[in-house]
């Protein structure tokens, strides 16, 4: 009975330590795409004057800016 129950334990201790590599893996890509988003805000910022210039190729590059696309192809 002990060797039947004994699978579960290790199912468990190998679902844990799956859950434990990709937290960490989460964590330290979430950083990364953090800092590679804010250095992507302040190269447009550099290259581009105006904030609202820099706003609408951010909106773009993201997809966000499909809803007025649409709305102005129904006029």
């Amino acid at each position: 009975m002990f060797a039947g129950e004994l699978w579960v334990i290790y199912a468990l201790v190998f679902g844990a330590a799956l859950l434990g590599v990709q937290g960490i893996y989460w964590v330290s890509f979430k950083e990364r795409r953090e800092h590679k988003t804010i250095n992507r805000r302040l190269a447009l910022t550099a290259q581009l004057s105006n904030p609202a210039d820099v706003l609408e190729v951010l909106r773009r590059e993201r997809g966000a800016d499909i809803l007025s696309r649409i709305s102005s192809a129904k006029l």
